[in-house]
């Protein structure tokens, strides 16, 4: 017994030839007690001695401490109403750090008990301490324990009655009252809950919900499945990958989705899927690469992410060789690739990983340029956003000016060429003589007759 290492091997006796009534509750050694010990105290303590509770804990809580002697006096309620401790613990420890053992809070709401020491006497009082300001912010145990049954049933569809019960340290009466929460909230959303059978709560949805559900499920996988097919390559890889090979009627439904897709969609999908395997190494990676100008070279990269844009995926990647950060067109990767090695991740620049869908091409320093688009086309151009620090001035007549950054005039000339004459840079000089320049280049290859068609390729 715990009672005899502290030499009050005699206590309870003790106590009850006095008069007073004696339950033992054991707890862990220098611990507070929970809500096990606060279950055995309701079942074992007479109801008559509810007042008591704190006292009692403190009591037993003491002694599990450090030795005691007990100075007692029994009020009309049967309260304990002082104690002599020794001045030192057999461990050495103070009174005054035993003291702060044996103060906690109370689970049930009501105000906490602790004792206190005072200089002026070797009693020790039990008085209450000023009640904590609650949390604002924090949810109230109530709201908690059926936040916990409800994601329990949503998640598992079973809720274990006694589970719950020694979670919570909560009556049977007290979990019939969650449930009753939960179906009014069920009765809103399609679920209903059943009483407790075989000690079990049962989450029961209705068929109608379910046929909602299943057939909401099958629309966006069938949507997904278009998006899949229209966008192709490693966009379609991966989401085959979440939703299934099922066969989808791309006539069917009522989103459809057109946009380019590559050529040889399997061998950018699949140099892709290699590339993130490096990237998640991360390893370094070796490939052959043909750019748009220039000789075909071996490259030699750190792979961070893959860009898609306009039906072209681009790897961006910090380049060994040039010791800078570059982009890398899939399509025109050539070869085996290899891993190489290992790599310490670097901090990507921002401009690579901006959601732009213009001027995201490397060049020299990024430049402002203007557009004024014809009120053919405005409405149509100024309803998108192509970067999220465009610029647009709309005028009177219809017509509008838009402008955006580009660091290559190249892809800025290009970008406004796609919408005709409709289209005309305006600012600054050195971007309006780069489209002069070009588009006199388009002229003379047609006046040339360059365009004339050329010899027949196969591939």
């Amino acid at each position: 017994h715990e009672f005899e290492p502290l030499g009050v091997a005699g206590l309870a006796d003790g106590i009850e030839r006095r008069g007073i009534a004696s339950f033992h509750l054991p707890i862990p050694d220098v611990s507070i007690p929970g809500h096990e010990f606060e279950r055995t105290w309701r079942t074992t303590l007479p109801r008559q001695l509810g007042r008591t509770r704190l006292a009692k804990v403190s009591l037993t809580t003491l002694l599990s401490v450090w030795p005691v002697r007990i100075t007692h006096r029994a009020t009309p309620d049967g309260q304990i109403s002082s104690l002599r401790p020794s001045t030192t613990t057999d461990g050495g420890r103070s009174v005054a750090s035993a003291l702060s053992i044996l103060s906690h809070d109370s689970d049930d709401g009501s105000e906490p008990y602790r004792l206190r020491a005072s200089g002026a006497s070797d009693t020790e009082q039990m008085r209450k301490r000023p009640r904590a300001r609650p949390r604002t912010d924090a949810p109230s145990r109530t709201v908690a324990r059926i936040g916990w049954i409800l994601l329990t049933l949503l998640y598992d569809g079973v809720v274990d009655y006694a589970a719950c019960i020694d979670r919570f340290g909560i009556s049977r009466r007290e979990f019939q009252r969650d449930l009753l929460k939960i179906r009014e909230i069920g009765r809103g959303h399609g679920f209903t809950v059943s009483h407790i059978t075989g000690g079990r709560v049962l989450l029961h949805a209705s068929a109608r919900r379910i046929e909602r559900l299943s057939a909401k499920t099958r629309d966006v996988t069938a949507t997904l499945g278009r998006i899949a097919a229209a966008l192709g390559g490693p966009i379609e890889r991966e989401l085959r990958g979440a939703i299934g090979s099922e066969k989808v009627d791309p006539h069917r439904g009522f989103l459809h989705v057109r946009e380019a897709t590559p050529r040889e969609s399997e061998r950018v999908a699949g140099a892709c899927a290699f590339l993130e395997e490096a990237a998640a190494g991360p390893a370094r990676v070796e490939f052959s690469y043909k750019p748009a100008r220039g000789a075909r070279a071996i490259r030699r990269v750190e792979p961070y992410h893959v860009i898609a844009r306009s039906g072209r995926y681009y790897l961006v990647g910090y380049d060994l060789m040039r010791r800078d950060w570059r982009q890398f067109a899939l399509d025109a990767i050539t070869g085996p690739m290899r891993k190489e090695g290992t790599f310490t991740p670097r901090a990507v620049p921002e401009r690579f990983l901006a959601e732009h869908a213009v001027g995201w091409i490397r060049g020299s320093a990024a430049l402002d340029v203007t557009i004024r688009l014809s009120p053919v086309v405005a409405a149509a151009v100024t309803s998108v956003i192509w970067q999220s620090g465009q610029r647009v001035a709309r005028w009177p007549d219809g017509s509008a000016e838009i402008t955006l950054a580009f660091e290559d005039l190249g892809e800025a000339v290009r970008w406004s060429l796609r919408f005709g004459a409709e289209a005309i840079v305006i600012a600054p000089p050195e971007a309006v003589a780069f489209a002069r320049e070009t588009v006199d280049g388009i002229a003379r290859a047609y006046a040339s007759g360059v365009a004339r068609k050329p010899e027949l390729r196969v591939g």
